[in-house]
């Protein structure tokens, strides 16, 4: 990512009422995020006289943004990876999965990926990403949040302020846990550690088929 320097300067500004005798203080900020190449704002651009405005010195420090993002709040101690990578499925509740791709296959045009009659789930395609619908007849209706270790996210969350609603479980595919974060809202974190389902020619899972980026034993 591209770093570019966040500038800020604070100012007190004087006006004297003339005949009046009245004074009138006030303080100022300015800032500006500056890209590579770019020259940063000069002192002189904010005050015009030094009688009038006492300007501080710049006070500057980096930010790392991704390029075409040029502003944003810098976080006091950041993480240097996101928790959350993409969303992964939204599970969508259904009375039986036979009706359920009747109405998203077969009406909506949403292709299926996969079928798994043990756990009462049906992965369907979204055309414009790698997100899926899955249909389940056991699990109500959420965004399910990939993150590389649910165990993990899950201490994270805690350790900022959040709660674990459930504990992290197994998955055939990985682990899962339902936590809220320091608001209430409740989010599904699931990873991927085991891999992604098998299947056959007409869709059934057969099994989970390891991935390079599964975790060795």
């Amino acid at each position: 990512m591209d770093p570019y320097l966040l500038t800020e300067w604070r100012y007190r500004s004087t006006t004297l009422w003339p005949g009046s005798g009245q004074r009138q203080d006030e303080q100022h900020a300015c800032v500006r995020v500056t890209g590579p190449g770019e020259t940063p704002l000069a002192r002189s651009h904010l005050a015009t006289t030094t009688q009038d405005r006492h300007v501080k010195q710049p006070e500057t420090r980096w930010l790392n943004t991704s390029p075409g993002r040029r502003r944003g709040r810098e976080c006091g101690s950041m993480r240097t990876t996101p928790l959350l990578r993409k969303v992964d499925a939204v599970t969508v509740p259904v009375p039986d999965l036979d009706s359920g791709l009747r109405f998203y296959c077969d009406a909506l045009g949403h292709l299926p990926l996969w079928r798994n009659e043990s756990i009462g789930q049906a992965g369907l395609s979204l055309p414009d990403s790698d997100t899926e619908i899955v249909l389940t007849t056991g699990l109500g209706y959420a965004p399910n949040w990939l993150v590389d270790s649910a165990d993990e996210a899950a201490a994270a969350i805690r350790a900022a302020g959040g709660e674990i609603i459930t504990e992290p479980f197994n998955l055939p595919v990985g682990r899962i846990v339902v936590v809220s974060d320091a608001f209430g809202n409740v989010l599904v974190l699931v990873d991927l550690s085991k891999g992604l389902y098998a299947t056959n020619d007409s869709g059934e899972v057969t099994g989970v088929a390891e991935t390079p980026d599964t975790p060795g034993p």
